[in-house]
């Protein structure tokens, strides 16, 4: 669940400071980035639905995103591996 009455909070990334310059297919297009966080808060998979019809972009995105630092989720307080949704408008 997200986190309403079973004790599980989502991980979230510490700050979110995108650095990119969506090009001109991709402008307007809604995307949610998940990405799979471990207990320490470390990134790994990352996954676009839906991905942007630009491969050189999506993978700029993918790399951006597992550079940035994330607070892990919690089950009844304490880490746990967990996956985190950021949905972006380019």
């Amino acid at each position: 669940g997200g986190g309403e009455g079973d004790g599980y909070v989502s991980p979230v990334p510490r700050s979110v400071v995108p650095h990119w310059d969506p090009p001109s297919a991709v402008r307007g297009m809604e995307v949610t980035v998940r990405v799979f966080v471990d207990a320490t808060g470390r990134p790994g998979l990352v996954e676009l639905d839906p991905p942007t019809p630009d491969e050189d972009f999506n993978r700029d995105i993918m790399r951006q995103v597992r550079a940035w630092e994330y607070r892990p989720a919690l089950r009844h307080g304490t880490p746990v591996d967990g996956w985190a949704e950021i949905t972006f408008i380019f």
